[in-house]
């Protein structure tokens, strides 16, 4: 298997009195521990951890250690030394799964649906930290516009993701180990239920990183008693949270549910979907639902949470001071709806977010009054109907448009922007 291996650290409680009397402090202490250890074990030739980027290299396997930290917080202080030890064989990428042969991989397979967004980043990540091209294509399908699934091999200590390059060294077809991590799934998903959390409001109780996988079992999902059809949020890797969509008082409790998941470390999206025969679709609510605004509004900071990950990965990649990367904000009036919203600014090349609203801003006057602001706001459609000449849709995900140049006057004018 090729080195750029992209590892998730699973978090697990290991049944030992042999602890570390005191927590590591800090994550910094926490990376030269591990370092210390991989070096010990002799399992690799050169290990290295760059502080800047929290990386830790060994013999060209690279791994982040933000969130296997925040899992090792979370142990209780007589489980931390074992999980440090059992990283090891992980880290160096020395763990017994390096088969070639994909006959011994099957029993391992597990489909991972995340976000769409987890994919795209992930393979700017692996090309920007020096990843061949085959490493970096992680294939996936699309369960719609905003949630993917993709394959991993599921062992005690950690989930890898599979590449391209591993389906070719294993001479497999990405549908035929789909459909086979699909079963492996199925029957390990009968033993522990859903929870009713609150009356029609159910909640998934594996926790093994694999819960918001179980929408590829509809017949599961169908099986939940909930009033019309099935609503589904997946807020973090071990949390689904399935309520009926003609259930107003349980689709509020399920919201709450939402906010609290969505604080774990392992956030995924708060996005709501709704299972319409087996097809699984963005729930969109109609402006008459009671929830309207609040469904709206995790939308909202779904699109927020990943544009704003996308920015912090795409402007590192500039090349000059002229482009920008622009945000988007959600904006919350004291009266009225709350709005994505972007700014296009005179005098930059910019990558524009698909966002609610535009200001059209000339940065002339950085002491511009609200009101004069809020008269160089435009709709999107509209933006896009007078000016979709001057925009270019690019490939990410999610959507940005690249302008090159500003709104001429007369095109300013035809907005109603003076």
């Amino acid at each position: 298997m090729n080195k750029f291996v992209y590892f998730i650290i699973i978090l697990s409680l290991f049944q030992s009195s042999n602890g570390l009397a005191n927590m590591l402090p800090n994550e910094h202490s926490f990376a030269l521990k591990i370092v210390s250890e991989l070096k010990k074990s002799k399992k690799c030739a050169v290990v290295t951890y760059d502080k800047k980027i929290k990386e830790i290299n060994c013999d060209g396997h690279k791994t982040y250690t933000t969130n296997i930290f925040k899992d090792y917080q979370n142990l209780p202080s007589k489980d931390q030394n074992n999980f440090i030890v059992d990283l090891v064989p992980v880290l160096s990428g020395k763990l017994p799964t390096e088969e070639k042969c994909y006959k011994d991989a099957a029993p391992l397979l597990m489909p991972r649906v995340r976000e769409r967004f987890h994919f795209e980043a992930l393979k700017i990540y692996l090309k920007a930290n020096g990843a061949d091209k085959a490493s970096a294509e992680i294939p996936y399908l699309l369960v719609n516009d905003h949630l993917a699934v993709g394959l991993t091999l599921n062992t005690k200590n950690a989930i890898t993701t599979i590449s391209k390059q591993q389906l070719k060294d294993w001479k497999i077809d990405f549908n035929i180990a789909l459909d086979r991590a699909i079963e492996n799934l199925r029957s390990l998903s009968n033993d522990h239920p859903f929870t009713e959390a609150h009356s029609g409001v159910w909640v998934s109780s594996w926790k093994d990183s694999y819960d918001p996988s179980r929408l590829l079992l509809p017949e599961m999902i169908r099986a939940l008693k909930v009033k019309g059809e099935p609503i589904a949020f997946l807020p973090n890797r071990d949390t689904l949270i399935i309520v009926g969509s003609e259930d107003s008082k349980g689709l509020k409790k399920a919201i709450e549910l939402v906010y609290k998941g969505r604080k774990s470390h392992r956030a995924a999206t708060c996005m709501p979907f709704i299972l319409r025969g087996e097809k699984l679709e963005e729930f969109k609510a109609s402006r008459d639902h009671p929830l309207y605004e609040d469904l709206g509004y995790l939308a909202k900071l779904s699109n927020q949470d990943q544009y704003e990950e996308q920015r912090s990965i795409l402007t590192p990649t500039l090349e000059n001071d002229s482009t920008m990367i622009a945000e988007y904000k959600i904006i919350t009036p004291q009266q009225g709806e709350s709005f994505s919203l972007s700014v296009v600014l005179d005098g930059f090349m910019t990558y524009l977010p698909e966002s609610d609203k535009v200001a059209l801003t000339k940065g002339d006057d950085p002491e511009q009054s609200e009101e004069e602001f809020s008269s160089r706001l435009i709709s999107f459609e509209k933006f896009k109907e007078v000016c979709g000449h001057i925009l270019e849709r690019t490939d990410h995900y999610p959507q940005r448009y690249l302008i090159k140049r500003f709104p001429n006057e007369n095109e300013l004018k035809s907005m109603g922007i003076k």
